[in-house]
């Protein structure tokens, strides 16, 4: 049976604090892909043109999941 030292089960390893960190990049970045596609699924067709974006493009970005 393997016990964990005091200083083991209060210092996380690095390898769970880098993973831990990845995990919340990974989570923004969902976060920021969900909320940019909301914005642009709300623009006008004027508005489309004025950035240049076609509604074929912009399907297609909505389309997309959330994770790419």
């Amino acid at each position: 049976m393997y016990i964990q030292s005091a200083e083991q089960a209060t210092n996380p390893s690095k390898k769970s604090l880098e993973f831990l960190k990845l995990m919340t990049r990974l989570i923004q970045q969902w976060r920021h892909n969900r909320r940019s596609r909301r914005h642009l699924a709300e623009l006008s067709d004027y508005q489309l043109k004025d950035i240049g974006i076609s509604p074929s493009e912009r399907q297609h970005e909505l389309d997309k999941p959330f994770w790419r």
